[in-house]
């Protein structure tokens, strides 16, 4: 009497990751290094942060910051190289200093594209009051989205990556940030 085949699914899903690790070495191996590279650079901000800075937990609890870049390093691998950009501009941004503040300039990592246009925030919202020639029919134009959230919610969400003294600040720096992409 001949046995029922056996289901290989099982040995499939359980030789499925070693065949990858296997032809694949340096995928596993990159990511690795690319985590710990990026953890390094988070661990020199903050030793540089307490070694340069004269007063950086003056508006914020060392405890607080500690957590925030702990949840950051732990976030590392789940998080694009601009991702983790923009997570180095929260922190800096938490000092509520307006003289400590991470811009992201890497072309590399895409921040060298910005819409040609500039952002002001007003009492009745977010407007456009300058823009490239090509975009110059949108000066004077209020905005009401910025992808999938309403202007003010994106600009909450600048607001809280951008470094400054006071909210005043916070809000004339924020909606630079808006017109990069890679930011948002």
């Amino acid at each position: 009497m001949a046995q029922a085949p056996r289901a290989p699914t099982a040995v499939a899903l359980l030789a499925l990751p070693l065949a990858v690790s296997l032809l694949f070495p340096g995928m596993a191996r990159a990511e690795a290094t690319r985590d710990r590279l990026w953890r390094e650079d988070l661990g020199t901000f903050a030793t540089q942060l307490r070694a340069v800075h004269p007063k950086p937990f003056a508006h914020v609890a060392e405890a607080r910051f500690d957590s925030a870049l702990h949840a950051l390093e732990a976030r590392v691998p789940d998080l694009s190289d601009a991702g983790v950009c923009v997570g180095v501009m929260r922190l800096a941004a938490m000092l509520e200093d307006g003289h400590t503040l991470a811009l992201p300039t890497s072309r590399a990592m895409g921040f060298g594209q910005v819409i040609p246009v500039r952002l002001a925030a007003f009492d009745d919202g977010l407007a456009v009051v300058a823009a490239a020639p090509a975009y110059a029919r949108y000066a004077g134009a209020r905005v009401v989205r910025i992808g999938a959230v309403t202007a003010e919610e994106a600009l909450r969400r600048a607001r809280e990556i951008s470094s400054g003294d006071n909210e005043m600040t916070r809000l004339d720096r924020a909606p630079f940030f808006l017109t990069m992409p890679r930011v948002l």
